[in-house]
């Protein structure tokens, strides 16, 4: 079940001296998680987070990931999630998806 999804809004947060295009797809929510998909630049995410206990998926929507189609990387909060990743991109998409969860 679904109860909201809110398409098209867009951000620019700066990560050192680049400014990135941050644009929110969706949003939903159910019972049991709360998930956004979140487009920075040329990267796409999906970030979402469990009720209980706050555990967090991400899944970079990559090349790699079409054709194996894994179930992303999970992380006890979303400091651990933004800390396992290198890129960017995929830091502001997080944060993005913290603040919007929030």
């Amino acid at each position: 079940m679904v109860l909201a999804i809110d398409i098209g809004e867009t951000k620019k947060p700066t990560t050192g001296d680049k400014t990135m295009n941050v644009q929110i797809i969706e949003t939903a929510s159910s019972q049991y998680t709360a998930s956004i998909t979140v487009q920075v630049d040329k990267t796409s995410a999906y970030v979402s987070r469990e009720h209980r206990g706050g555990r967090v998926n991400v899944i970079c929507r990559n090349s790699s990931h079409g054709v194996w189609r894994g179930a992303g990387r999970f992380f006890d909060d979303f400091d651990a999630a933004i800390a396992g990743y290198k890129s960017g991109a995929m830091k502001a998409a997080i944060e993005t998806a913290r603040d919007e969860m929030q």
